[in-house]
């Protein structure tokens, strides 16, 4: 025998110089087939046209809960496997991927069922159900399908699932948490920058604004002014009136300096008489007509007694430091109240 000679390993009867006849031949083949059927490590069943199981392996019977003598020859829908779809909604008997198959001639495909098993267990199969025709008719004349037992990774998935869905809540929750603690914070900021009597800024937080826009303006030569407007006979103001009044007169001053200037200008409490304005983007001439309007707008309010007020303005020296620019706003104020009630001052640059 040559290499390139191939081999065939001899049936029996060939050894034996018989010839087998047809029934032998079929029983091998019958043979051949149920071993490779038992072998198959997924369930397969069998099914005629009507639906009955004619066949089957062990495997399947397995998937299913039951022993293959009640299997062979049953329906599939009398064996009462109250299946579940992924949603929880049940199978029709229509549905079932053996009858759709058989039904409709269609390759049901992948197909997750939950089905009860007798000994009240659940579990999840993979059914893929193939129709076969005969060759002859439009319509399958039988129907193979395959089971798989697919629970373990199913409630893998379901597990991982709800350890997400955990890890999401709590996510959830400590976002919920880091909100809640930025708006904590924020408030201790607020309360940290604001005058508790007036509601207005306090005296801190205008220095701080005060250091931040010198800075700005310093670095881009650009105009800035600060004005301090200090309340006539403030003293004498307080004895007539209660603590109440005197705050809410106050709250008012600094709302109605608010409307006579821009959003960007910042208002405070810079002492117990005394409002400061930060006037960004403003030169001098502008600050004092701002100063101008303030006190007329402080001169008619409504508080029920006469309120006068003056205004020291002045504009940022570039290279001059912050405390020598609210020396200068100080001394625009004194030179003001000399010159009497309801007056401006301003320093020339």
């Amino acid at each position: 025998m040559s290499e390139n000679d191939s081999y065939v390993v001899p049936d029996i009867w060939e050894l034996s110089g018989e010839e087998p006849g047809v029934d032998k031949l079929v029983q091998a083949s019958e043979k051949r087939f149920e071993t490779a059927f038992e072998l198959i490590g997924d369930g397969v069943i069998y099914q005629d046209i009507e639906g009955r199981v004619v066949l089957c392996n062990e495997a399947s019977a397995q998937c299913l809960g039951i022993t293959m003598c009640l299997l062979e020859g049953s329906l599939l829908d009398n064996l009462k496997l109250n299946a579940l779809k992924e949603d929880d909604s049940a199978f029709t008997p229509e549905q079932f991927p053996p009858s759709l198959a058989l039904r409709t001639g269609i390759h049901q495909k992948n197909v997750l069922m939950n089905i009860s098993r007798p000994d009240g267990s659940r579990v999840w199969l993979k059914v893929n159900s193939t129709p076969i025709f005969d060759g002859l008719q439009d319509s399958p004349v039988s129907v193979v399908t395959c089971l798989s037992d697919v629970s373990a990774l199913k409630f893998e998935e379901v597990r991982l699932r709800d350890e997400l869905k955990s890890l999401q809540t709590t996510q959830a929750q400590i976002e919920a948490r880091r909100r809640g603690l930025e708006l904590a914070n924020q408030e201790l900021r607020d309360a940290a920058d604001t005058d508790s009597a007036t509601g207005l800024k306090n005296r801190r937080c205008f220095l701080e604004r005060l250091y931040s826009e010198v800075a700005l303006a310093s670095r881009k030569q650009i105009p800035l002014s600060v004005a301090f407007i200090e309340i006539d006979q403030f003293n004498s103001i307080k004895e007539g009136l209660n603590e109440d009044n005197v705050n809410a007169m106050l709250r008012n001053i600094g709302k109605v300096t608010g409307d006579v200037g821009r959003i960007s200008d910042f208002i405070a409490r810079y002492s117990e008489d005394k409002i400061a304005i930060i006037l960004p983007h403003t030169m001098l001439h502008d600050a004092v007509q701002f100063s101008s309007r303030a006190l007329k707008a402080i001169q008619t309010m409504d508080a029920g007694i006469a309120l006068n007020a003056c205004a020291g303005i002045a504009e940022y020296k570039h290279g001059a430091l912050t405390n020598e620019f609210i020396e200068q706003v100080e001394e625009a104020l004194f030179r003001a109240k000399a010159r009497g009630v309801g007056t401006c001052h301003s320093d020339p640059i």
